[in-house]
């Protein structure tokens, strides 16, 4: 996609009645090329309009961990907790965390996200903890 096509689609993510599609199409284009802010824009929109609480989830879980990989702990844990919220029994949403460049800033994360998560999700941010240390 060529730059001028993705300036469009990100145009159109102001767009109430295509923001949806174009949310979905940025992530996919934009997975691929590493991400950064835009991609992390796209999945923000995406975590907005999907209505499905578990795609929800793991759109959420993966901007979290796009955040962490920025440098950003504090979006990543915003995004991780209301993945977990959502979908507190599945470990999925942890995964890849302890694959951080920068495992103390991973545990960080985890740390905060343990001590408010639902009980469900509590053992399997208890094992991602213990794989990173």
């Amino acid at each position: 996609m060529s730059p001028d096509e993705l300036a469009t689609w990100e145009k159109r993510l102001q767009d109430p009645d295509r923001r949806g599609e174009a949310a979905r199409v940025l992530a996919q284009e934009l997975r691929p090329r590493g991400g950064g802010e835009k991609l992390a824009v796209a999945l923000e929109v995406l975590a907005i309009v999907t209505r499905d609480p578990g795609e929800e989830a793991q759109v959420l879980a993966e901007l979290g961990r796009l955040r962490l990989s920025m440098r950003d702990p504090e979006q990543a844990a915003l995004a991780l907790a209301r993945a977990v919220y959502l979908a507190p029994g599945d470990a999925s949403l942890l995964k890849g965390l302890r694959d951080s460049p920068d495992r103390a800033l991973a545990a960080d994360v985890l740390e905060d996200l343990r001590s408010d998560a639902p009980p469900a999700a509590v053992a399997a941010i208890e094992a991602e903890l213990a794989a990173l240390r």
